[in-house]
Order: C-alpha cells, then sequence, then structure tokens
C-alpha cells in the first residue's frame, strides 16, 4: 500500500512538472514574441527611417510621410483629383531622441510610443507619425527628374520664352525679340536644337509678338490668347505664314489664361486656381476643374492625359476620370523652375525653365519615366 501511494506521489509530480514546463516556454515564448513586434515597429537604436501614416502635422492635408537617412519628406493631395504635394525636411539625427532640422536650425525631440513616433520641436510644430509598411517613397509619390540643358536663350532672344508649341515635328517659341530686335517666333530642330526664326509681320506685332503663349490646335493654327479689359481675344494665325486668320471675342469672365494646350482635338486653358476646356461650337471656356494649388507655369495634354506645371513640378492626370496619376519634380535640388513647356513625342518634354544656378534662361529637355 505504501509503495502504491508513493508510486503515485511520483506520477502526479512527474505530471505537474510536465505542466510547469509547458507554461514556463509558453512565457518564453510569449515573451519572445512581444520583443520581436516591438523591434519590428522601433529599432534598437531609435532609427526613424521608414514608412508612415499621418496622424498629425501642422498642415492638414499631408496624409503620409516616408523618411530615409536625410530627409523627411511628407505627402499628401491638394484636392479630390488627387493633386499630389511632397514637401521634404532635411534633417540630421542626433540621438535616440533629437534630431536637427536643417531648414529651421531647430532640434526637435522624437519619441517612441510602441509603431508611433511623434516629432516635437516643443514651440508648435508637432509630428505624430504610425509606421505602415504599404505607404509610397517620396520618389514613388513625387518622382525628381533631371533636365538636360540644349540651348541657352540669349544666343537667340533678348526675351524670355514664355511658351511653346509642339508642331509638325518642330518647337515653336511664343512670340519674342531676337537679337536684332525684331518680333520673331523661333523654330527649334529637335534633332540637333538648332534655331530658325520666322518674322512677324508688323500688323501682327501686337497680337502675337507681345504674347506669351502659343498653341497649335490642328487644322494648320496656332491659336493665341490676348488678355484685356472688358474683353479677351483668342487669336488665329497660320501656323506656315503667320499670318492672321480671325479672332475670337471672349468675355472677361474668369481672370487671365496663363496656358493653353491642345492634342488637336481638345484644348484647355489655366486659369488662376483651375482649368477650364474650350467648347469649339459655342466658342466658350466651360467644364471647370478646380485645383487646389496654382499651377500656372505650363500646359499641355495628348490623347489619355493632361500635364500641367507648377513652379517646379510637373503633374500629370488622366483625362477620363480626371484624376492625378503621377507628379515630377525638376528641382528637388532648388535649381530650376518653370516658365513653360510643350509635349514632343514619346515621354519628352522641351521646356523653358530659370536655371539659379547659371542665373540664365534655358531651353530643356525632360524625359518622364
Amino acid at each position: 500500500m505504501g509503495n502504491k501511494l508513493l508510486g503515485e506521489v511520483i506520477y502526479y509530480q512527474t505530471i505537474k512538472n510536465k505542466v510547469m514546463k509547458k507554461i514556463f516556454l509558453l512565457l518564453i515564448t510569449i515573451t519572445t514574441l512581444f520583443s520581436c513586434s516591438k523591434d519590428d515597429a522601433v529599432s534598437p537604436s531609435g532609427d526613424i527611417q521608414g514608412r508612415y501614416i499621418v496622424l498629425e502635422t501642422p498642415v492638414n492635408y499631408y496624409k503620409t510621410a516616408y523618411i530615409d537617412n536625410s530627409t523627411i519628406s511628407l505627402l499628401g493631395e491638394y484636392d479630390v483629383y488627387g493633386t499630389r504635394a511632397r514637401y521634404d525636411i532635411p534633417y540630421e539625427q542626433v540621438n535616440d531622441t533629437l534630431i536637427t532640422v536643417y531648414n529651421t536650425s531647430t532640434q526637435f525631440s522624437i519619441a517612441w510610443e510602441g509603431n508611433k513616433l511623434t516629432i516635437n520641436s516643443g514651440t508648435g510644430d508637432k509630428y505624430v507619425l504610425i509606421v505602415e509598411a504599404s505607404t509610397p517613397t517620396a520618389e514613388e509619390w513625387v518622382t525628381t527628374v533631371n533636365p538636360i540643358t540644349k540651348i541657352q536663350q540669349a544666343s537667340f532672344s533678348m526675351d524670355r520664352i514664355e511658351d511653346m508649341t509642339y508642331y509638325n515635328g518642330t518647337v515653336y517659341t511664343d512670340g519674342h525679340r531676337n537679337l536684332d530686335g525684331n518680333y520673331v517666333i523661333t523654330k527649334i530642330d529637335l534633332q540637333n536644337f538648332s534655331t530658325t526664326d520666322i518674322a512677324i509681320a508688323p500688323a501682327n506685332t501686337t497680337t502675337l509678338g507681345y504674347n506669351d503663349n502659343i498653341e497649335y490646335v490642328g487644322s494648320n493654327e496656332f491659336w493665341v490668347y490676348d488678355w484685356g479689359n472688358p474683353n479677351d481675344h483668342m487669336f488665329e494665325f497660320n501656323a506656315n505664314t503667320l499670318e492672321k486668320k480671325s479672332t475670337v471675342l471672349m468675355p472677361y469672365q474668369f481672370g487671365s489664361i496663363y496656358h493653353m494646350g491642345s492634342n488637336e482635338t481638345v484644348l484647355y486653358g489655366s486659369f488662376y486656381e483651375d482649368i477650364r476646356k474650350w467648347d469649339f461650337v459655342g466658342q466658350k471656356w466651360g467644364n471647370k476643374i478646380e485645383l487646389g494649388t496654382q499651377l500656372l507655369d505650363g500646359l499641355d495634354v495628348d490623347d489619355e492625359y493632361l500635364y500641367i506645371a507648377g513652379n517646379s513640378t510637373i503633374h500629370k492626370y488622366s483625362l477620363n476620370p480626371f484624376k492625378a496619376v503621377a507628379a515630377y519634380d525638376i528641382s528637388k535640388n532648388d535649381t530650376y523652375s518653370f516658365r513653360g513647356f510643350t509635349l514632343t513625342y514619346g515621354n519628352q518634354i522641351v521646356a523653358s525653365v530659370y536655371n539659379y544656378t547659371t542665373t540664365k534662361n534655358e531651353i530643356v529637355t525632360i524625359t518622364l519615366p
């Protein structure tokens, strides 16, 4: 009887030891899983690089963020069409709890709470971000492209070129004075970027030579817009002879047209904060599209997309439905700003830009991805 009782005690003690061992192993597993989850969200060094959803920023249209080893990029949309915004903040990480922001020379504290990162100046600027691996990088959202300089405008023009159009394999500038002071339109050969002037007849200098936009609309016609008060005018010119063909009177309704773009079927114009489509039958502007930012530095359109520039960025929209699909920045190093551009062929753009490094106006090519 005693041996039987002893055996039962040993048996139950063995069972108890096994249960305790399993509980101990389970606790180790839970602790390991928790530690791995925490390390995935926050590196042991406090490194802030990564992709994030924005919970709080001083500007409410930034929805995501991307941080590399030198730049905090806030990414967002200006309007219901998804016009893309990117704001870069250069920084240096001092330690696990501090960064220096170069554009303000201010030190910001950084603090983690799980996978939530708070960057705080302590004086009002506060950024609260949460880790999210599916958000885009800065370059995926607004892609940097590099212009290639082809011509110095001072080599053929006394005036700054404000607009261009593409017709019959050649780029045509807006009206300007050549180096002799005569009013001309300049043809630019895309094979070697040589230039040829077409003289503007004295009778047309007030309508073609003094205006800063030009667009080929098909049917062998250039259209040039002239703003005025109380009426605006659209002038039609023969694309080969520059002879004025007709004038379209337009009520002064929406403010000045900054640029026009056409694919020889449709014509769009950019106004102060919106773009409109020209009604060739009704001879008026309609189909207003209100953008969330001013894009006044160039416009063109092909059969599928509309391209419009503001400052240093070209925004690309699908036409049906009208929606932003990409953005391309030529000046992440603060080198260039747009004056005007035209689509040529394939994915190439020819643009008039100001180069802050050379302090000169240039004609450049830009190849879009």
